[in-house]
């Protein structure tokens, strides 16, 4: 059956699309009108915005190798290195989680912007620790801060 390591790992690998979904979910019941107009904009400035129907796949595998570095960093022995990764990953969950919220729900952006730039200093610190303890799982965190630094320069372009 299950023990409690396996039920912690499943946890580990479930968090962040919860954590996805949940804000999700809770954008779309606060979102105020204008996004179409807000989305309509940014794409206007720059011949990079992808379509809109690549962002939940894309978030989907991200959120997924999130899960499976975390996995990978849990499974280790005890160290310092270790737990700070794990709270540095919370950290960096927290910021992802608020940051939908912020930009599509509230349609703040100066202030959504000021979010993923500290999303994206946890997620450099969280791979700092991550590297520290097992290399794969820093190179799992990869296409995570590569996509969230295109989502800043997206960010930055609604302001």
């Amino acid at each position: 059956m299950f023990n409690n390591k396996k039920l912690q790992r499943m946890a580990l690998l479930f968090q962040p699309n919860v954590v996805g979904y949940a804000s999700s979910f809770l954008t779309s019941c606060i979102a105020v009108e204008g996004y179409s107009e807000m989305y309509s904009r940014v794409m206007e400035r720059t011949v990079l915005a992808p379509p809109s129907c690549l962002f939940l796949p894309i978030w989907i595998l991200l959120y997924t190798l999130m899960g499976i570095a975390a996995i990978r960093v849990f499974s280790l022995s005890e160290s310092t290195n270790k737990r700070k990764g794990m709270i540095w990953n919370q950290i960096q969950l927290f910021f992802n989680f608020s940051w939908s919220i912020v930009y599509f729900g509230l349609k703040m952006v100066i202030l959504s912007f000021a979010n993923i730039v500290l999303l994206w200093l946890s997620i450099a610190t969280t791979m700092y620790f991550y590297r520290k303890i097992d290399r794969v799982a820093f190179y799992l965190l990869l296409p995570y801060i590569l996509w969230v630094s295109f989502a800043s320069y997206l960010n930055f372009l609604a302001i």
